[in-house]
């Protein structure tokens, strides 16, 4: 059986709750049909996580690939769905029969699930690392236990529940330089995981070995290495989402001339580190949330952005019926969200 393919997507909203029930899954997929219209014409995805009173996590992304058309749609992978890969000389890599249904995001038309969430709430979203990633060794003796780049993501989500069992298996399967036809070379990825508690871990491959980071902060962007960015942020340990106090000099007082300065030095530019930054000053100073469904909105695109995929959408679906539902589902957010 294969997956069921459902709908174009650019960008998602992955909310996961303990235990995850069916209607949250089912709220989860209308939530990860919604685009994105802000994407630059670059590799600059990035993801944050937000946490709800009620203990509701949500991850959020953005999927900005501007190198070709990924054709991503909306799927969706039943139990018992059967995996084969191939290694880089053609042989059969590593083969499962998934355990657990999942919701995700595929590239390219193939089953490779860039972002998605299993029906047990962990979710797993790729993140292209290039100049970083460097897999391990294709060795073919063990071929059965290895796997590509893009087979990493649909094997965690139907395999496994919580991040320590992620490490677990991990640690127990090689990941190879197999090449995606579509780049023309192993494409270099790395991932965040993420489990309905909030825990995550993020997997990178440095120098040819698979290293795991602790993630608590739920962001991650691209290059360089994980380790990279969390040193990073001390050079930011001063924003703060309180303004600046005033000060007196030579009898004169100033204060600041508006909200906002406690995040002066805030980098602006599209870059990994800065994105990086910027997600963990925004993600950490956001506005305490009730619930996963309020929470999903604090991590949705602005409103004027969903206003655009709105205006995108009736562009090139002129000549369909009117009633898209995903068109319908984006109108109805964007007036909210007013």
């Amino acid at each position: 059986m294969r997956p069921k393919i459902v709908r174009e997507n650019e960008g998602t909203t992955t909310m996961m709750r303990r235990p995850i029930s069916r209607r949250v899954l089912a709220f989860t997929a209308a939530c990860m049909l919604l685009l994105n219209a802000a994407a630059q014409s670059a590799m600059a995805c990035t993801g944050v996580t937000l946490t709800a009173a009620d203990g509701s996590v949500v991850f959020g992304r953005t999927l900005e690939w501007g190198s070709f058309d990924l054709h991503s749609r909306l799927a969706v992978i039943p139990r018992g769905y059967k995996y084969e890969t191939h290694m880089p000389d053609g042989k059969p890599g590593l083969a499962w029969k998934g355990k657990y249904g999942v919701v995700g995001i595929d590239a390219v038309g193939k089953d490779i699930v860039v972002e998605g969430i299993n029906e047990k709430g962990l979710a797993v979203g790729l993140f292209y690392h290039p100049g970083v990633a460097e897999f391990q060794t294709y060795d073919p003796a063990q071929a059965e236990q290895s796997l590509g780049p893009t087979d990493v993501g649909q094997y965690l989500l139907t395999n496994y529940v919580t991040v320590d069992e992620v490490r677990a298996a991990l640690a127990k399967v090689r990941v190879v330089p197999v090449v995606e036809p579509a780049l023309g070379f192993a494409a270099p990825v790395h991932f965040i995981v993420t489990e309905p508690s909030g825990k995550a871990i993020v997997v990178e491959f440095l120098k040819g070995q698979m290293t795991i980071f602790d993630a608590p902060l739920g962001v991650i962007t691209n290059a360089p290495s994980y380790d990279w960015h969390e040193t990073n942020l001390r050079n930011y340990i001063n924003l703060s989402p309180v303004a600046l106090p005033g000060k007196k000099i030579a009898d004169l007082n100033f204060k600041p001339l508006g909200g906002g300065s406690g995040m002066i030095g805030l980098p602006g530019d599209f870059t990994p580190p800065s994105r990086f930054v910027r997600a963990t000053a925004f993600s950490k100073t956001a506005r305490p949330t009730a619930t996963g469904e309020e929470t999903i909105y604090e991590n949705l695109p602005h409103p004027r952005q969903l206003q655009c995929a709105a205006r995108r959408l009736r562009r090139d679906r002129r000549r369909q019926d009117p009633r898209d539902a995903q068109l319908h589902d984006l109108d109805e957010r964007f007036r909210h969200a007013q």
